[in-house]
């Protein structure tokens, strides 16, 4: 069965293939779908950016995720098993970098590591920020003092604040490391998945407001 957020991608990724939702119609935000399907905010964002991941939905500065103007119904052709979905226990690690960071196939352009290294700095920044002063403190315009850029500049590499508690929630939640085979049994993976979790909740207490 697939995980709660590929089921809520799938949901509305059928709605946009019967037209419900056309090319730059907004579609629900992380709070919005957190409220009207009873998930936590990291389910919600886990779900947009599967969205953006098929090619359904992009980011819009100063509007939100929107519909994208390609978005076929050939994604929702994929099987489920192809869409990247994990469960808690995936046998390879997840990697520790900083999320969203361009795929790059091949040799590195220069333009993708600059934009993968001042994402990078973006998302530091934010969760430097959220450890001392908590995710109230948060904003484009702190960010921009810190890294002593101009606050508009910011959406060149993170293109909205949903975008970036996404990429704040993987990157912190991504320093968890699994065992490779995992435990044996349901109940010590639960068991080691929520010890894993608690201690990253612990070093990043704002974690738990949005978790």
């Amino acid at each position: 069965m697939p995980t709660m957020y590929v089921r809520i991608a799938d949901d509305l990724a059928r709605q946009i293939a019967a037209g419900d939702l056309s090319p730059g119609d907004r579609v629900p935000s992380t709070r919005q779908i957190a409220a009207q399907r009873g998930v936590a905010m990291a389910t919600a964002t886990k779900a947009l950016a599967e969205l953006q991941r098929r090619g359904l939905v992009r980011s819009v500065v100063g509007v939100g995720t929107v519909v994208a103007d390609a978005a076929g119904e050939e994604a929702l052709a994929l099987p489920t098993a192809s869409l990247g979905a994990r469960t808690p226990m995936a046998s390879s690690p997840r990697r520790t970098a900083t999320v969203g960071e361009p795929t790059i196939t091949g040799r590195s352009s220069p333009a993708l590591t600059r934009a993968a290294d001042m994402q990078g700095r973006i998302v530091e920044a934010a969760i430097r920020l959220a450890d001392s002063e908590g995710i109230g403190a948060v904003s484009m315009r702190r960010i921009g003092i810190e890294l002593g850029v101009p606050t508009m500049s910011l959406y060149r590499w993170v293109p909205s604040k949903d975008d970036l508690t996404l990429y704040m929630l993987d990157a912190t939640l991504g320093t968890m490391t699994w065992p490779d085979p995992p435990p044996p049994g349901w109940r010590a993976q639960l068991e080691y998945a929520a010890r894993g979790q608690w201690a990253v909740t612990r070093a990043h207490p704002w974690l738990a407001q949005l978790l």
